[in-house]
């Protein structure tokens, strides 16, 4: 059972990065955001403070997006390729993980310990930076 629970893992992985491998909409650069802006991982991704399902959606919604940026002026093209057909970032689901971000969030565990890169990440292609099995302590 534990070899399928694995293999089924590796097979959602592995699925991701190729679903997630094109383009990006909406377009962002973690890291940008990161180093020229210094912002936090928990400024757009608040929820996941007292997030205690992996189900849950923690990625940014234009509420986050537009504690910074001023939404009169910023132009639709700025964040989606297509304003016309705008999409939503793509999520991850179907992963059987059991997982709590509000647990390690309260242990004060970093972020980056666990989603390695992410704060690489130049936006051009959506890269997968969920952990796997091996990288938890």
């Amino acid at each position: 059972m534990k070899k399928f629970i694995l293999l089924f893992a590796i097979i959602s992985v592995v699925w991701a990065m190729i679903v997630f491998a094109q383009t990006q909409d909406p377009k962002f650069s973690h890291k940008f955001h990161a180093e020229e802006v210094e912002a936090s991982c928990e400024s757009c991704h608040e929820a996941a403070l007292n997030s205690n399902s992996p189900s849950d959606n923690l990625l940014p919604n234009h509420e986050n997006c537009y504690a910074c940026h001023d939404e009169d002026e910023t132009e639709c093209s700025y964040c989606h390729n297509d304003p016309d057909n705008p999409q939503e970032a793509q999520r991850i689901t179907g992963l059987k993980a059991q997982f709590a971000h509000a647990k390690h969030a309260q242990s004060d565990e970093d972020c980056l310990k666990c989603h390695a890169g992410i704060s690489q990440d130049d936006g051009n292609t959506m890269s997968s930076f969920i952990p796997g099995q091996s990288e938890c302590a």
